[in-house]
């Protein structure tokens, strides 16, 4: 049952100089709604937790996508220090045998093995800083940022300064983030109020050193 008004009127002319008018109007109620209102609000509470849910999954998704890329940049920069060591150590190889060669110890081609080892320990260094490229451009597009054309120091010593250490915890649980990102793009940010853990989008990225 709907409510609603209705009118109605009707007039006529009685052949002298009287006018006949008459004039109704009926108002309805409806005396029970069959729980619309309820069902209304039952809608918009599993639509508001529905919503919950799925922010909590994609920061869950969003968490292990950075544990896993924080991790691999970690290794290819620790790659990355020993290919440098290794550079390092050729590098003082090929000298000595060059000086070796030269009062007579050392022949030939025992000069152009050791240049050999310190090129293939360059083209290893080589190798190394670009997984460190390709590892950070990844990490940053996870995070939000679609990072492009060369990765920068400058680029690379933020990701340092992200505040956020992905494998902290707090009584069992991942800690909260220690404090918001530095940039132009957002991200979800787990906050802990009281109890309860929610998801706000207010962090923000860095895009380069703090002014």
């Amino acid at each position: 049952m709907q409510a609603g008004v209705t009118a109605s009127s009707d007039a006529g002319f009685n052949g002298a100089r009287n006018v006949e008018a008459e004039i109704g109007a009926r108002v309805s109620i409806p005396l029970w709604n069959a729980g619309q209102g309820k069902s209304r609000i039952r809608a918009a509470l599993a639509e508001a937790n529905a919503a919950r849910v799925e922010a909590l999954d994609l920061e869950d998704q969003l968490r292990e996508r950075v544990i896993a890329g924080w991790s691999a940049l970690n290794a290819a920069r620790f790659n990355l220090a020993m290919a440098e060591e290794q550079v390092h150590a050729a590098q003082i190889a090929k000298d000595g045998t060059k000086l070796e060669q030269d009062i007579g110890q050392r022949s030939n081609i025992e000069v152009l093995n050791q240049q050999q080892e310190w090129l293939e320990a360059q083209v290893g260094l080589a190798n190394a800083r670009a997984e460190v490229m390709i590892i950070t451009s990844s990490l940053l597009n996870v995070i939000g940022l679609d990072a492009t054309g060369v990765i920068t120091a400058e680029t690379e010593f933020s990701l340092d300064q992200l505040g956020f250490d992905p494998f902290a915890t707090r009584n069992g649980q991942p800690a909260v983030w220690e404090r918001p990102f530095i940039g132009a793009f957002e991200i979800l940010e787990p906050v802990d109020i009281g109890s309860r853990r929610v998801v706000q989008k207010s962090a923000k990225i860095i895009l380069g050193p703090e002014e």
